[in-house]
């Protein structure tokens, strides 16, 4: 499919792979790469992937970072004449506008709560019950903040504070509330 089509459905949270077929770090990586993929389709995400080294321009307009990043063939001094890779780098879309370079480990699991704290509701859950709470505690994905006795609190205060925290936190914690 065309990069730009696939931007244009606007479809959730896509984490597009921008690599290079030659990169050792590729190599090691693409197991671990069409696991996270499987997952992360069944939970509603999507994982793509572009050739950086046969779309190098799309790579380098949408993932700027490869070009800080070359991977020399072998650990040796650099000489002339010998192949330069570019990185793996993951970069997160939501609703076709990129969001930020994915830094974490490549493991399915761990994609997969990247992506879930992302999804979560800017100002958090509304747990009702207690089998809510020991869900959201316990069933992760974490790091996760949980506002106890705002559910139903006539107090603006405590709920602007909580849902500043929530706004400005999106992404790096999953909030509640009860």
């Amino acid at each position: 499919a065309n990069f730009s089509d696939v931007l244009a459905q606007k479809v959730g949270h896509l984490l597009v792979v921008f690599y290079d077929p030659g990169s050792q770090s590729f190599k090691e990586l693409a197991p671990s790469l069409d696991e996270a993929g499987d997952l992360l389709k069944l939970q509603g995400f999507q994982l793509a992937a572009c050739d950086a080294a046969q779309h190098s321009f799309l790579s380098l307009q949408q993932a700027p970072e490869l070009q800080s990043r070359w991977q020399a063939s072998d650990s040796g001094p650099f000489r002339f004449d010998q192949p330069n890779f570019f990185p793996v780098v993951l970069v997160h879309y939501h609703q076709g506008h990129r969001i930020r370079e994915y830094h974490g480990p490549i493991r399915s699991d761990r994609m997969l709560a990247y992506l879930q704290r992302y999804a979560a509701p800017h100002s958090g859950y509304e747990l009702q019950s207690s089998d809510d709470v020991r869900s959201f505690i316990f069933d992760g994905p974490w790091p996760l903040a949980l506002g106890c006795g705002l559910v139903g609190s006539e107090s603006q205060n405590e709920h602007a504070v909580f849902n500043a925290a929530a706004r400005r936190l999106h992404g790096k914690l999953i909030f509640a509330r009860t």
